[in-house]
């Protein structure tokens, strides 16, 4: 992000010892009563004193400098005038003059991890502010940086058709809905995975690009997280016997030792991922993997097992699975298992 400064008129009773305080934009937010945004908002804090200076066509004007801001977002900018702005009782009560409404564009958490898994669509959701429909999501090698020329790389034979003229694949989004802070979420259909890997996603903001359309890499040049992608090769069919230990292998190119795998119980509109309405079987708990060996039968692939203690009931059960991906959602948090998470099947 670019350093921020806020420069505002100099004229009667304002003066260069004046405060500038940012509060959070939210629908019902006003200065004066509101607290100020956390001070980690900015690299310089969320209450600054000002100082006398000239703008770009020589008027007088005070100065902000807030520093580098240090996420995307909305802010009031509330105006505290004479000595109490620099006295030890000053308080938010003291900010109540709206000076103005201050736009950090840009992508929140831009080094979060993203996951998605083979044999199903891959869906990225990316929130931020100052975002645009004709804003695009390009995935590059992890190695290279964002904005930097290299060689594209392979996804997903399906969703979008869009490329620049190097080749490379791009996907432009759908506005989803916006927050109470300001901020807006954009979901971004990238097709299905052909392979498991990691991805650098790297994004472009059509008013930045060069000639304001996105279409050349070095257009690409916000950081938008890694995208990981597990999962099994195929899906394979177990068969277990009630109230014996069951054993379960599925074969892929990359596994974790902190992987997990549960049971659904198969029915109508029953598939993996979904919220846990009593389908997911009580005796069954989120479960990690036995062993990851390399597979006798596919050598080019792992073989990782689960061994379920015993099946206590009979039926047919969609075997889920959830990768873990050190940064990103977790599969159990303190022992609450998270079904939504555990979206690929591995088998029934």
């Amino acid at each position: 992000y670019f350093p921020c400064v806020v420069e505002i008129p100099l004229t009667d009773g304002l003066t260069s010892n004046d405060y500038l305080q940012m509060v959070q934009a939210t629908p019902s937010a006003s200065c004066g009563t509101d607290p100020r945004a956390p001070a980690t908002s900015f690299s310089r804090g969320t209450r600054i004193r000002g100082y006398q200076g000239k703008d770009q066509n020589a008027q007088d004007v005070v100065i902000f400098e807030f520093g580098s801001p240090q996420a995307p977002g909305v802010f009031l900018a509330c105006y505290c005038q004479g000595n109490v702005c620099n006295s030890i009782g000053v308080s938010d009560r003291d900010f109540f003059q709206q000076a103005g409404q201050v736009t950090v564009m840009g992508l929140e958490g831009r080094d979060e991890y993203h996951k998605c898994y083979l044999r199903g669509t891959c869906h990225v959701h990316l929130r931020g502010t100052g975002l645009d429909a004709q804003d695009a999501l390009m995935l590059v090698d992890p190695m290279d940086n964002c904005g930097q020329q290299g060689i594209p790389v392979s996804f997903s034979t399906d969703g979008s058709k869009f490329f620049t003229e190097s080749n490379d694949r791009i996907f432009v989004g759908n506005f989803a809905a916006e927050t109470n802070e300001g901020l807006e979420g954009w979901n971004f259909n990238l097709g299905t995975p052909v392979r498991t890997g990691r991805y650098r996603m790297c994004y472009c903001m059509r008013t930045r690009a060069t000639n304001g359309v996105c279409e050349n890499r070095i257009d690409f040049d916000n950081p938008a997280g890694e995208l990981f992608v597990r999962g099994s090769d195929f899906s394979t069919e177990f068969r277990c016997d009630q109230g014996e230990p069951c054993l379960v292998t599925s074969r892929g190119s990359q596994w974790d030792a902190l992987d997990r795998m549960v049971l659904l119980k198969a029915g109508e509109n029953h598939t993996c991922g979904m919220v846990n309405g009593g389908q997911y079987p009580y005796w069954s708990s989120a479960l990690t993997p036995n062993t990851i060996r390399p597979d006798a039968i596919l050598p080019d692939l792992w073989a990782a097992t689960w061994q379920i203690a015993s099946v206590r009931e009979p039926g047919t059960y969609h075997i889920c699975y959830c990768a873990y991906i050190i940064g990103s959602a977790s599969c159990v948090e303190s022992s609450t298992t998270n079904y939504q998470g555990f979206m690929h099947e591995l088998g029934t």
